[in-house]
């Protein structure tokens, strides 16, 4: 995604995010490009702990999941985009994104339109799966255990 296509306030926010990436970076004495595999793992890894926590964690835990994910939805529609993709391609400096292997999987050609279509109709899953455990931990009358570990 080049900054072209990408919304004004996305260019802004990644412009600032940047700039203390690169100050943390100076202080720390960690490498931007070790930076940027931390960043890409997270990304890869938190909707999996998201679903992890909603489904085991502790109800107070559950909400707090639910807000930071209103945040994280929020932002994706407020900037028109991902923030973190955002980050992951500047400090990458690469056109890869978390979506593309759906496309891929979609045969769907890799552009920013594709990538937000498909972000959105991933996330729509992703948000009605966290509404059916929610259900079936606090809402149904007859309680399921969901898996004991």
């Amino acid at each position: 995604m080049d900054c072209q296509s990408k919304s004004s306030r996305l260019k802004k926010t990644l412009s600032k995010v940047m700039e203390k990436i690169d100050k943390f970076s100076k202080i720390s004495n960690i490498s931007k490009k070790s930076i940027s595999h931390i960043i890409r793992a997270f990304h890869f890894s938190i909707p999996f702990y998201l679903i992890f926590l909603i489904a085991y964690g502790p109800k107070i835990l559950v909400i707090v999941t639910i807000i930071f994910l209103i945040i994280i939805y929020s932002g994706f529609f407020i900037l028109k985009g991902c923030l973190l993709s955002s980050i992951e391609a500047n400090m990458f400096n690469d056109n890869f994104f978390i979506t593309d292997p759906a496309l891929e999987l979609c045969r769907m050609k890799l552009t920013t339109k594709n990538r937000f279509k498909i972000s959105y109709i991933v996330g729509s899953i992703y948000l009605l799966i966290i509404i059916l455990i929610i259900y079936l931990r606090f809402f149904r009358k007859k309680k399921i255990k969901i898996i004991n570990f």
